[in-house]
């Protein structure tokens, strides 16, 4: 059985979910009001032991259909060049980042207003009550928010044409199940 990368990712969750929240019960309560539990304790004990390991043995199946799922999507992803495609949309994410830092910053203050700021202090400088030697600015004037804003826009831009063609791999890359893969998964209902 074939499928599409994009369902084995969401299989793959699906799997891990369903392991994630498996109980084998180690403890058993047994109703004494149940003649079988009078006559034949020991018996009863070897049933649920039983089902116990058999609980424990599918769920391993599971793993082992997980591990292999992992496996084939990852070689999947650096063959239909997935990889490089979350590498280079990672990155576009992290430069937006680092410019929408500068671009979220206070603005500065304009040259006429720092130029007489600047003039007063440096007045001040020989008075003794004045403590304060050196002038403190922000450093994003209007000039450096447009430029930057307009590059964010572009990384934005190319960011989305970078998932539109992940997805399209996504949806027409395959992965090929076994039949004891489909098998296991139809038992818990993943497939």
């Amino acid at each position: 059985m074939q499928i599409t990368l994009k369902r084995a990712l969401k299989l793959r969750k699906e799997i891990e979910a369903t392991l994630a929240a498996a109980k084998l019960e180690t403890r058993a309560s047994f109703s004494l009001l149940v003649p079988k539990v009078q006559t034949d304790l020991e018996d009863v004990i070897k049933l649920t032991q039983g089902e116990l390991i058999a609980k424990a043995r599918r769920l391993i199946e599971l793993s082992t259909v997980l591990r292999v799922l992992r496996i084939d999507i990852s070689q999947a992803n650096a063959n239909a060049g997935v990889d490089t495609l979350l590498a280079e949309i990672a990155d576009r994410e992290r430069v937006m980042k680092l410019l929408k830092s500068i671009t979220d910053a206070a603005p500065m203050a304009s040259i006429e207003q720092l130029t007489a700021t600047k003039d007063r202090a440096v007045k001040k400088l020989d008075d003794p009550d004045y403590s304060s030697d050196s002038l403190a600015t922000n450093l994003v004037d209007d000039t450096i928010r447009e430029e930057l804003s307009k590059e964010i826009l572009s990384l934005k831009r190319t960011k989305e044409t970078l998932e539109d063609e992940r997805a399209a791999l996504n949806g027409s890359t395959r992965i090929t199940l076994t039949k004891t893969q489909v098998e296991t998964l139809t038992g818990f209902g993943l497939l």
